[in-house]
């Protein structure tokens, strides 16, 4: 097998309008990284091509981020997914 291309995406999962890694998944175990839109630009600052954007709120079904994540992907200048 040869692989030709490999991608790597930094995520920035977004809760209650903050960055944060869940702990195995649960929403009660969170480490929280601050302004989502800071940490985004630090990835596209380092390098990164894509960004992978999660709204963890509207995936649980407790509201959304829909206008921040907004704001993120209109003031990057890489790929958002």
């Amino acid at each position: 097998m040869t692989i030709k291309n490999l991608e790597l995406l930094p995520a920035v999962d977004v809760k209650d309008g903050r960055a944060v890694r869940l702990v195995q998944g649960e929403l009660a175990k969170e480490t929280v990284y601050g302004d989502p839109l800071d940490v985004a630009l630090e990835f596209q600052s380092a390098g990164a091509e894509w960004l992978h954007l999660v709204d963890l709120d509207a995936a649980f079904g407790r509201g959304n981020n829909s206008e921040l994540l907004a704001r993120v992907v209109g003031a990057l200048d890489i790929k958002v997914e």
